[in-house]
């Protein structure tokens, strides 16, 4: 997650003149109703509704990568309290899985990330999205790096639930 975070921040540094970083700054007192609302209460429901459209957003990036996943009978999506998720249980080759967990995170987070740098377009509840999106993403790169680590190139990789399976190709097995 901080890794994530990090390569974000750094591309939204780099984009972003350093004349303009104090627009970005959020600022101010709550010194009575008013200025509560204005300055807390107000950004935390942005936040929550930025939160919310990010989990809807990062799971359907997900899904679309799902071969066949419209005719499916072994395609799932669901929220839980701790955010969504979607899985399948056909079996995928080793490299579909890896575009499956690392899609999110490129495309919201760093090719947005650019898009928007680029363009001047940055504003807090963008920059809250994509941060927001580098930090969920850490959930996809650990387990990213775990089929990139342990799994045969030419294995099938099967979600049943909670738990993940390879299936290596019997050729590529070194047998002691």
């Amino acid at each position: 997650m901080i890794i994530n975070l990090l390569i974000s921040q750094l591309i939204m540094g780099i984009l972003i003149p350093t004349n303009r970083i104090n627009d970005y700054q959020i600022s101010g007192s709550a010194q009575n109703a008013e200025e509560f609302l204005k300055y807390i209460l107000v950004p935390l429901l942005i936040a929550l509704v930025i939160a919310v459209l990010l989990g809807v957003v990062h799971q359907l990036i997900h899904l679309l990568l799902i071969p066949n996943f419209i005719k499916s009978d072994n395609t799932y999506l669901g929220f839980t309290y701790f955010g969504g998720y979607v899985y399948t249980t056909d079996a995928l080759l080793k490299s579909r899985a890896c575009l499956i967990y690392i899609a999110p995170f490129v495309v919201l987070s760093i090719i947005l990330n650019l898009v928007l740098g680029l363009l001047g377009l940055y504003n807090i509840p963008l920059m809250i999205f994509i941060i927001f999106n580098s930090i969920e993403s850490g959930t996809d790169i650990l387990p990213l790096t775990l089929i990139l680590l342990q799994v045969p190139k030419s294995a099938k990789i099967v979600n049943n639930g909670t738990h993940t399976y390879f299936r290596a190709d019997p050729k590529e097995v070194q047998i002691y």
